[in-house]
Protein backbone atom coordinates (compact mmCIF):
# COMPACT_ATOMS: atom_id res chain seq x y z
CA UNK A 1 0.00 0.00 0.00
CA UNK A 2 2.80 2.40 0.90
CA UNK A 3 4.57 1.70 -2.40
CA UNK A 4 1.34 2.35 -4.31
CA UNK A 5 0.91 5.72 -2.61
CA UNK A 6 4.55 6.62 -3.27
CA UNK A 7 4.27 5.66 -6.94
CA UNK A 8 1.05 7.63 -7.32
CA UNK A 9 2.62 10.71 -5.73
CA UNK A 10 5.70 10.35 -7.95
CA UNK A 11 3.52 10.10 -11.06
CA UNK A 12 1.54 13.20 -10.10
CA UNK A 13 4.74 15.17 -9.57
CA UNK A 14 6.02 13.99 -12.93
CA UNK A 15 2.86 15.17 -14.66
CA UNK A 16 2.86 18.62 -13.05
CA UNK A 17 3.78 21.33 -15.57
CA UNK A 18 7.14 22.88 -14.66
CA UNK A 19 6.32 26.57 -14.55
CA UNK A 20 9.80 27.46 -13.31
CA UNK A 21 11.28 25.91 -16.44
CA UNK A 22 8.69 27.68 -18.59
CA UNK A 23 9.53 31.12 -17.23
CA UNK A 24 13.25 30.43 -17.31
CA UNK A 25 13.09 29.51 -21.00
CA UNK A 26 10.88 32.50 -21.68
CA UNK A 27 13.37 34.83 -19.98
CA UNK A 28 16.25 33.25 -21.94
CA UNK A 29 14.39 33.53 -25.24
CA UNK A 30 13.44 37.14 -24.51
CA UNK A 31 17.09 37.97 -23.83
CA UNK A 32 18.00 36.32 -27.13
CA UNK A 33 15.48 38.47 -28.99
CA UNK A 34 16.82 41.65 -27.37
CA UNK A 35 20.39 40.64 -28.14
CA UNK A 36 19.50 40.27 -31.83
CA UNK A 37 18.42 43.91 -32.19
CA UNK A 38 21.83 45.49 -32.98
CA UNK A 39 22.54 42.75 -35.54
CA UNK A 40 19.15 43.21 -37.22
CA UNK A 41 19.57 46.97 -37.41
CA UNK A 42 23.01 46.55 -38.97
CA UNK A 43 21.64 44.12 -41.56
CA UNK A 44 19.07 46.69 -42.68
CA UNK A 45 21.54 49.57 -42.55
CA UNK A 46 19.70 51.34 -39.73
CA UNK A 47 21.10 53.08 -36.68
CA UNK A 48 19.62 52.96 -33.19
CA UNK A 49 18.88 56.72 -33.16
CA UNK A 50 17.00 56.37 -36.46
CA UNK A 51 14.52 53.80 -35.16
CA UNK A 52 11.22 54.78 -33.59
CA UNK A 53 11.38 53.26 -30.08
CA UNK A 54 7.60 52.82 -29.92
CA UNK A 55 7.51 50.91 -33.21
CA UNK A 56 10.47 48.78 -32.13
CA UNK A 57 8.81 48.05 -28.78
CA UNK A 58 5.53 47.05 -30.40
CA UNK A 59 7.32 44.72 -32.82
CA UNK A 60 9.16 43.16 -29.90
CA UNK A 61 5.98 42.65 -27.86
CA UNK A 62 4.13 41.03 -30.78
CA UNK A 63 7.00 38.54 -31.08
CA UNK A 64 6.72 37.59 -27.42
CA UNK A 65 3.13 36.33 -27.75
CA UNK A 66 3.89 33.38 -30.07
CA UNK A 67 7.01 32.70 -28.02
CA UNK A 68 4.83 32.00 -24.99
CA UNK A 69 2.84 29.47 -27.02
CA UNK A 70 5.96 27.87 -28.50
CA UNK A 71 7.51 27.24 -25.09
CA UNK A 72 4.32 26.09 -23.40
CA UNK A 73 3.27 23.73 -26.18
CA UNK A 74 6.82 22.46 -26.66
CA UNK A 75 7.13 21.51 -23.00
CA UNK A 76 3.66 19.94 -22.90
CA UNK A 77 4.12 17.85 -26.04
CA UNK A 78 7.76 17.03 -25.45
CA UNK A 79 7.39 15.29 -22.10
CA UNK A 80 5.27 12.60 -23.75
CA UNK A 81 8.18 11.65 -26.01
CA UNK A 82 11.14 12.39 -23.73
CA UNK A 83 11.95 15.61 -25.56
CA UNK A 84 12.70 18.82 -23.72
CA UNK A 85 15.31 20.47 -21.54
CA UNK A 86 16.25 17.75 -19.02
CA UNK A 87 19.14 19.59 -17.38
CA UNK A 88 17.22 22.82 -16.80
CA UNK A 89 14.15 20.81 -15.83
CA UNK A 90 16.05 19.04 -13.05
CA UNK A 91 17.85 22.21 -12.04
CA UNK A 92 14.59 24.13 -11.58
CA UNK A 93 13.35 21.23 -9.45
CA UNK A 94 16.49 21.17 -7.33
CA UNK A 95 17.58 17.75 -8.61
CA UNK A 96 21.24 16.89 -9.25
CA UNK A 97 21.93 16.25 -12.94
CA UNK A 98 25.69 15.75 -13.32
CA UNK A 99 25.32 12.69 -15.54
CA UNK A 100 23.41 14.61 -18.23
CA UNK A 101 26.26 17.08 -18.85
CA UNK A 102 28.76 14.59 -20.27
CA UNK A 103 27.90 15.28 -23.93
CA UNK A 104 28.60 19.04 -23.91
CA UNK A 105 32.11 18.60 -25.40
CA UNK A 106 30.48 16.64 -28.23
CA UNK A 107 27.95 19.45 -28.74
CA UNK A 108 30.72 22.08 -28.85
CA UNK A 109 32.78 20.00 -31.28
CA UNK A 110 29.75 19.50 -33.55
CA UNK A 111 29.12 23.24 -33.50
CA UNK A 112 32.70 23.96 -34.57
CA UNK A 113 32.66 21.30 -37.29
CA UNK A 114 29.38 22.40 -38.87
CA UNK A 115 30.45 26.05 -38.82
CA UNK A 116 33.73 25.24 -40.57
CA UNK A 117 31.83 23.17 -43.14
CA UNK A 118 29.47 26.10 -43.74
CA UNK A 119 32.42 28.47 -44.28
CA UNK A 120 34.13 26.11 -46.73
CA UNK A 121 30.95 25.43 -48.71
CA UNK A 122 30.04 29.09 -48.90
CA UNK A 123 33.53 30.15 -49.99
CA UNK A 124 34.20 27.38 -52.51
CA UNK A 125 30.73 26.64 -53.88
CA UNK A 126 28.17 29.39 -53.37
CA UNK A 127 30.19 32.61 -53.40
CA UNK A 128 31.56 32.11 -56.96
CA UNK A 129 28.07 31.31 -58.30
CA UNK A 130 26.45 34.25 -56.52
CA UNK A 131 29.12 36.66 -57.75
CA UNK A 132 28.39 35.62 -61.32
CA UNK A 133 24.60 35.89 -60.97
CA UNK A 134 24.15 38.98 -58.83
CA UNK A 135 25.03 42.53 -59.82
CA UNK A 136 28.04 44.29 -58.35
CA UNK A 137 25.80 46.98 -56.87
CA UNK A 138 23.72 44.43 -54.93
CA UNK A 139 26.82 42.63 -53.67
CA UNK A 140 28.40 45.90 -52.59
CA UNK A 141 25.26 46.88 -50.70
CA UNK A 142 25.06 43.45 -49.05
CA UNK A 143 28.71 43.54 -47.99
CA UNK A 144 28.38 47.04 -46.56
CA UNK A 145 25.55 45.90 -44.27
CA UNK A 146 27.49 43.04 -42.69
CA UNK A 147 27.31 43.36 -38.88
CA UNK A 148 30.38 43.80 -36.71
CA UNK A 149 31.81 41.02 -34.55
CA UNK A 150 30.25 42.39 -31.35
CA UNK A 151 26.84 42.44 -33.01
CA UNK A 152 27.40 38.88 -34.19
CA UNK A 153 28.32 37.87 -30.64
CA UNK A 154 25.04 39.23 -29.28
CA UNK A 155 23.08 37.67 -32.16
CA UNK A 156 24.60 34.29 -31.28
CA UNK A 157 22.45 34.25 -28.16
CA UNK A 158 19.37 34.56 -30.36
CA UNK A 159 20.51 31.68 -32.54
CA UNK A 160 21.59 29.48 -29.67
CA UNK A 161 18.61 30.14 -27.43
CA UNK A 162 15.58 31.63 -29.17
CA UNK A 163 15.92 29.81 -32.48
CA UNK A 164 16.47 26.49 -30.75
CA UNK A 165 13.35 27.01 -28.66
CA UNK A 166 11.31 27.79 -31.78
CA UNK A 167 12.82 25.20 -34.13
CA UNK A 168 13.60 22.29 -31.84
CA UNK A 169 11.55 22.59 -28.64
CA UNK A 170 8.42 23.67 -30.51
CA UNK A 171 8.52 22.79 -34.21
CA UNK A 172 10.48 19.53 -34.07
CA UNK A 173 8.49 18.38 -31.04
CA UNK A 174 5.23 19.30 -32.77
CA UNK A 175 6.15 17.20 -35.81
CA UNK A 176 7.08 14.25 -33.57
CA UNK A 177 3.78 14.64 -31.74
CA UNK A 178 1.78 14.80 -34.99
CA UNK A 179 3.70 11.91 -36.53
CA UNK A 180 3.18 9.76 -33.47
CA UNK A 181 -0.57 10.48 -33.52
CA UNK A 182 -0.85 9.76 -37.25
CA UNK A 183 1.03 6.48 -37.00
CA UNK A 184 -0.53 5.67 -33.62
CA UNK A 185 2.75 5.51 -31.75
CA UNK A 186 3.01 5.80 -27.98
CA UNK A 187 5.79 7.68 -26.18
CA UNK A 188 7.77 4.46 -25.83
CA UNK A 189 7.37 3.30 -29.44
CA UNK A 190 7.92 6.50 -31.41
CA UNK A 191 9.83 5.33 -34.47
CA UNK A 192 13.19 6.68 -35.56
CA UNK A 193 11.54 7.48 -38.88
CA UNK A 194 9.19 9.94 -37.19
CA UNK A 195 12.09 11.48 -35.27
CA UNK A 196 14.26 11.88 -38.35
CA UNK A 197 11.36 13.28 -40.36
CA UNK A 198 10.89 15.87 -37.61
CA UNK A 199 14.62 16.69 -37.63
CA UNK A 200 14.72 17.14 -41.41
CA UNK A 201 11.46 19.10 -41.75
CA UNK A 202 12.38 21.47 -38.91
CA UNK A 203 15.82 21.92 -40.51
CA UNK A 204 14.24 22.87 -43.84
CA UNK A 205 12.03 25.43 -42.10
CA UNK A 206 15.11 26.60 -40.20
CA UNK A 207 16.95 27.18 -43.48
CA UNK A 208 14.08 28.97 -45.21
CA UNK A 209 13.66 31.13 -42.11
CA UNK A 210 17.01 32.77 -42.87
CA UNK A 211 15.88 34.12 -46.24
CA UNK A 212 14.31 37.31 -44.82
CA UNK A 213 17.69 38.18 -43.29
CA UNK A 214 19.30 37.69 -46.71
CA UNK A 215 16.65 39.90 -48.33
CA UNK A 216 17.27 42.56 -45.65
CA UNK A 217 20.81 43.00 -47.00
CA UNK A 218 19.36 44.17 -50.33
CA UNK A 219 19.86 40.95 -52.28
CA UNK A 220 17.08 39.72 -54.56
CA UNK A 221 16.04 36.21 -53.53
CA UNK A 222 16.96 33.84 -56.35
CA UNK A 223 16.88 30.03 -56.57
CA UNK A 224 20.60 29.82 -55.80
CA UNK A 225 20.12 31.88 -52.64
CA UNK A 226 17.28 29.58 -51.56
CA UNK A 227 19.48 26.53 -52.17
CA UNK A 228 22.33 28.23 -50.29
CA UNK A 229 20.08 28.92 -47.29
CA UNK A 230 18.90 25.31 -47.21
CA UNK A 231 22.36 23.76 -47.63
CA UNK A 232 24.27 26.02 -45.26
CA UNK A 233 21.61 25.75 -42.58
CA UNK A 234 21.53 21.97 -42.81
CA UNK A 235 23.50 22.28 -39.57
CA UNK A 236 20.04 22.13 -38.04
CA UNK A 237 20.24 18.36 -38.53
CA UNK A 238 23.08 18.23 -36.01
CA UNK A 239 21.17 20.44 -33.58
CA UNK A 240 18.05 18.32 -34.00
CA UNK A 241 20.01 15.14 -33.35
CA UNK A 242 21.49 16.63 -30.18
CA UNK A 243 18.02 17.70 -29.04
CA UNK A 244 16.72 14.18 -29.57
CA UNK A 245 19.63 12.42 -27.92
CA UNK A 246 20.64 14.77 -25.11
CA UNK A 247 18.11 17.56 -24.79
CA UNK A 248 17.56 21.19 -25.72
CA UNK A 249 20.55 22.44 -23.74
CA UNK A 250 23.01 20.54 -25.92
CA UNK A 251 21.37 21.84 -29.11
CA UNK A 252 21.61 25.36 -27.69
CA UNK A 253 25.31 25.03 -26.85
CA UNK A 254 26.13 23.56 -30.28
CA UNK A 255 24.17 26.25 -32.14
CA UNK A 256 25.72 29.01 -30.03
CA UNK A 257 29.21 27.62 -30.71
CA UNK A 258 28.57 27.49 -34.45
CA UNK A 259 27.30 31.08 -34.48
CA UNK A 260 30.34 32.30 -32.53
CA UNK A 261 32.62 30.80 -35.17
CA UNK A 262 30.50 32.16 -38.05
CA UNK A 263 29.60 35.61 -36.78
CA UNK A 264 32.47 36.49 -34.45
CA UNK A 265 35.69 34.57 -35.08
CA UNK A 266 35.40 34.54 -38.89
CA UNK A 267 34.48 38.24 -38.93
CA UNK A 268 37.51 39.11 -36.79
CA UNK A 269 39.80 37.02 -39.00
CA UNK A 270 38.48 38.59 -42.21
CA UNK A 271 38.74 42.05 -40.66
CA UNK A 272 42.37 41.41 -39.75
CA UNK A 273 43.17 41.01 -43.44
Amino acid sequence: MTNDITNTTSTKRKNIFNWRLFWLLFAMATFGMLALTPYSLAMTGQKVNEVDPITLSMQFITQLIPLILFIGLGLLMGRQYHLGAPILDKWTKGISNRSTKKAFPKAILLGILVSLLIIVLDFLVFSPIIQNQISTAELSQANSSQPAAWQGFLASFYGGITEEIMMRLFLMTLIVWLGSKIFRRSEDTTSKGVIWAAIIISTIVFGLGHLPAVAATGLTITPILVIRALVLNAAGIAFGWLYWKYGLEHAMVSHFTADIVLHVISVLIIGAF
